[in-house]
């Protein structure tokens, strides 16, 4: 009988033919979505978010803390490492920031390859396009409005817009969707 480690060895192979040919098989299937591609680049990739700089001082200090006492639990010693990082300078804290600003930046550059693959987005409707220009300067003018509040002012700035500019909003829609469909169709 296999161990449970070696069973996982011969597996790995067949997975990752399986998860090359999920990709394949979807950029002609359309019924997958743009995030599932995403998430299973993300996983082909090993793309990972990569860590704060909290958690770079946590790692590197949590032994020593464990040591120093060692009667105190995982949560405490937690709390510990948070006390003390919230009383470094910000001289103490820079390397631990660098490492994570490094990371970050080679997970931005690890999305964008990702994004570089997958499909275009669908273009945003004509209702939606008008919302994306016009929210801006409602907000501006009154910040206290809540997401609703600004949704219902939206909704009756498009119901009363005048017929020849949402015409516009809607041919400009079609010209994309018509654009986004040669791209999509190989």
């Amino acid at each position: 009988m296999l161990s449970r480690s070696t069973t996982r060895l011969f597996k790995a192979p067949q997975l990752a033919a399986s998860t090359r040919t999920f990709f394949q098989n979807s950029l002609l299937d359309k019924s997958v979505s743009r995030s599932e591609l995403r998430s299973q680049l993300k996983k082909e990739n090993g793309v990972k978010r990569p860590m704060s700089a909290y958690l770079f001082y946590y790692q590197a200090n949590r032994e020593k803390l464990a040591e120093a006492n060692p009667n105190i639990h995982m949560k405490d010693i937690a709390k510990l490492a948070s006390e003390k990082w919230n009383t470094l300078s910000n001289q103490e804290k820079l390397p631990f920031e660098r490492k994570s600003s490094e990371q970050m930046e080679q997970y931005h550059k690890q999305m964008n390859a990702i994004e570089a693959k997958l499909p275009p987005k669908k273009p945003l409707p004509a209702f939606l396009a008008f919302s994306k220009e016009v929210r801006p300067t409602i907000v501006e003018q009154d910040p206290s409005l809540t997401f609703a509040e600004i949704s219902s002012i939206i909704g009756e700035k498009w119901r009363d817009l005048d017929p020849a500019v949402k015409d516009e909003y809607i041919e400009d829609y079609k010209l994309r969707l018509q654009d986004w469909q040669k791209q999509t169709s190989h």
